[in-house]
């Protein structure tokens, strides 16, 4: 059962540890490491990754949910197994002169590529869906339906994180992170009440770590340390989707709907809103990015309360704060 204390407890540890990742590079890393390597290595994008990775992590453990090792469950793996794979890719890119040559933007561009196609493979991992766990010729999916899927998920995996990156670099950092940020919450609340409830929780420290990472962030590449923090909570984001429709009640066309949410503040760069006065490019933006995840959560909350209380009378629709606090946990 989930504690709603305990949920908040998780998201303000989840915030500090990620402030304090961020905080201690700021106050030691990029002094020495900018005297000594002034122009060879950026580990900006990895510091960002890297705060929230320790934030959410310190928010799981204080959820209790902190998978076993070695991974036997769809979560574990999303933490212990896609977590470091993006680590290890923004070190190996850390180099700067090589990120910037035309080499090294081929290599961002493939590495990049095979994390998001590893997403799919990760979850679904010694699923009923890919492994006879049943015996022989058991599994769900043919090879020409695990191909289909793994190459959707892959596809769209890397397009969703390669226009946040663009978005990161062209919008108000304060106004995307914090849309983003509700995203990752409408998102977690749509797959508890989906039937997941643990994979649920785990948006919560992921879109406060988001935030307290970009507030702890000097002005000095403030951009390239967000871009490491969104593909990672974007990949998180898009795993947790995964294990929400394959392993719970999530529609796909509502995990869609939210993936796309998180690049709708980009409207404000439509001729017909840039051209706006400020205050109404950003009323306009929030208005347009948060009503869909919003429509989502009531729309999923509507099914949910259909289904755990089927009988119910007209007088007396509504489900109770125990079905909410007991549905889907596993």
């Amino acid at each position: 059962m989930p504690d709603p204390i305990l949920i908040s407890k998780a998201m303000i540890v989840a915030g500090l540890l990620s402030a304090a990742m961020v905080a201690c590079y700021r106050l030691v890393a990029w002094r020495t490491i900018s005297t000594n390597l002034p122009m060879t290595w950026s580990f900006n994008r990895l510091v960002g990754g890297l705060a929230v990775a320790t934030g959410l992590i310190g928010g799981i453990w204080m959820l209790g949910l902190i998978p076993a090792w070695p991974p036997a469950v769809d979560r574990g793996r999303l933490i212990w197994i896609l977590i470091p794979v993006f680590l290890v890719i923004e070190l190996i890119l850390c180099r700067r002169r090589d990120a910037r040559s035309q080499a090294g933007r081929w290599l961002r561009c493939l590495l990049r590529f095979l994390a998001a196609f590893s997403i799919m493979p990760v979850v679904v991992w010694r699923s009923i869906y890919v492994a006879n766990v049943g015996g022989p010729d058991s599994r769900i999916w043919s090879n020409w339906q695990m191909v289909a899927w793994f190459s959707l998920i892959g596809l769209g995996s890397f397009g969703l994180w390669a226009i946040a990156i663009v978005l990161v670099r062209k919008l108000p950092l304060g106004l995307l992170t914090w849309i983003m940020a509700f995203v990752y919450l409408c998102s977690g609340v749509t797959i508890m009440l989906s039937g997941y409830l643990s994979a649920g929780q785990l948006a919560f420290p992921l879109a406060v770590s988001l935030i307290t990472m970009l507030i702890a962030t000097g002005q000095s590449n403030k951009r390239e340390v967000l871009e490491g923090a969104v593909g990672i909570s974007t990949l998180l984001l898009v795993g947790l989707f995964v294990a929400g429709h394959f392993f719970a009640e999530l529609r796909a066309i509502d995990a869609i709907i939210l993936g796309v949410s998180l690049l709708l503040p980009g409207v404000i760069k439509l001729p017909i809103i840039a051209k706006r006065r400020l205050w109404l490019q950003v009323v306009l933006a929030v208005l347009i990015s948060c009503t869909p995840p919003l429509f989502v959560v009531y729309q999923t909350q509507h099914r949910f309360s259909e289904r755990s209380n089927p009988a119910a009378t007209p007088t007396n629709n509504s489900p109770s704060i125990s079905d909410y606090l007991n549905y889907g946990n596993e």
